[in-house]
């Protein structure tokens, strides 16, 4: 993949082709979506005729998600990726002051201010694909929004957090069942964490943390911190590794891609565990999809949006983010199982605008007085 330090992945064959087939005077012919309507058709030509989309992401996209755009829609797509925050430091600037260079962004969460002051665009407004609209096609019977007003900041992809890793040669899974197993007399000290000190307080320590405040409350969340931990540490790596050789046989705050990582080269002893009294939180991930006001490509952007929140989009950014999506019909990915929200449980959303705008900040409060003691 041809990229610079921030990312520019530039505009691939066929989205130029499909220019130049705009400016003969034809559209080139797509398979998708089923019987386009003449709204769709007509948007996708001027999509075209603005030159193509700028998406700006802070997320694992490249090559295969561009063809995937690419082949479906014939627009002309750039993909700009940064890094350590770089995306998200640029689009607040530029959404900020009214001079956006890319036309939709897709990221974590944290643009709810952005959607308060009238700085980003109504999405709700913009999806006509009945795929995109239609309920039944996305679980829980509507497509979630982290806006209260379910207009500017949809998110698609929603994965489990909180979950427990253990060495299951040291420690018997059945007995870690549900969050109080955690303080067994038999565990303590032997318990590791990801730092929740780390600076932003946005690393899976805290969250894991905050988490069990709200499910468990301070006096789990004390006697955790003060009986059961060995260690922590900022290095997530170093978490899995600490579970995998013993050193600490069962871990809070872990990810996925490293448990992954440590068991595609060879390591048989990890075990994830989903508590069955009370499910982790659900996290999005590098999901949300927000378009500025001042983006220069409307319909392009209005292009994009849809097909990124179709059948074709989601099982493109799915397989890149290695997540599961909140569509019914995307199934089967490479991402663990255990990442997956279980049918008729109930989690929290630590990206809701109102559980972060309210709950949070309280539960912020908890936290620091435990990691005070």
């Amino acid at each position: 993949m041809n990229t610079d330090r921030f990312g520019l992945i530039g505009r691939r064959a066929l989205g130029a082709a499909s220019a130049c087939l705009l400016l003969l005077g034809a559209i080139p012919a797509l398979a998708w979506p089923d019987s386009p309507s003449d709204e769709w058709q007509a948007l996708v030509e001027a999509a075209t005729a603005e030159g193509g989309v700028t998406v700006l992401a802070n997320a694992n996209l490249g090559d295969d998600f561009i063809a995937a755009f690419s082949a479906d829609t014939g627009v002309p797509i750039t993909l700009s990726v940064g890094e350590h925050g770089e995306g998200r430091a640029r689009f607040y600037r530029e959404t900020e002051t009214g001079q956006a260079t890319f036309d939709a962004f897709i990221g974590g969460r944290s643009s709810y201010e952005l959607a308060d002051k009238g700085l980003l665009t109504a999405i709700a407004p913009l999806l006509i694909l009945p795929e995109v609209t239609d309920g039944a096609n996305w679980r829980d019977g509507a497509m979630p929004w982290i806006d209260p007003a379910k207009t500017y900041l949809p998110m698609p992809i929603g994965y489990v957090s909180a979950f427990v890793l253990i060495n299951k040669d040291v420690i018997d899974p059945a007995s870690v069942r549900v969050w109080d197993d955690l303080l067994s007399p038999d565990l303590a000290g032997r318990i590791a964490m990801h730092d929740p000190t780390v600076p932003g307080g946005t690393g899976a320590g805290a969250s894991v943390s905050l988490f069990l405040a709200e499910a468990k409350g301070q006096a789990y969340l004390e006697t955790l911190y003060g009986t059961q931990f060995g260690e922590t540490t900022a290095d997530y790596r170093q978490l899995v590794d600490w579970v995998a050789r013993g050193t600490y046989p069962v871990a809070l705050g872990t990810r996925a891609l490293d448990i992954e990582r440590y068991r595609a080269e060879g390591v048989d002893n990890l075990a994830v565990l989903n508590m069955q009294d009370v499910p982790g939180y659900i996290s999005g991930g590098t999901s949300i999809m927000a378009i500025p006001a001042s983006a220069p490509n409307k319909a392009a952007a209005q292009v994009f949006a849809n097909w990124f929140l179709s059948r074709s989009g989601q099982t493109a950014f799915a397989r890149a983010a290695r997540a599961p999506s909140f569509r019914t019909d995307v199934t089967g990915g490479d991402w663990p199982e255990y990442l997956n929200p279980e049918p008729g449980r109930v989690y929290i959303n630590q990206y809701d605008q109102n559980w972060a705008e309210t709950v949070e900040p309280a539960l912020r409060t908890v936290l620091d007085d435990v990691l005070s003691k």
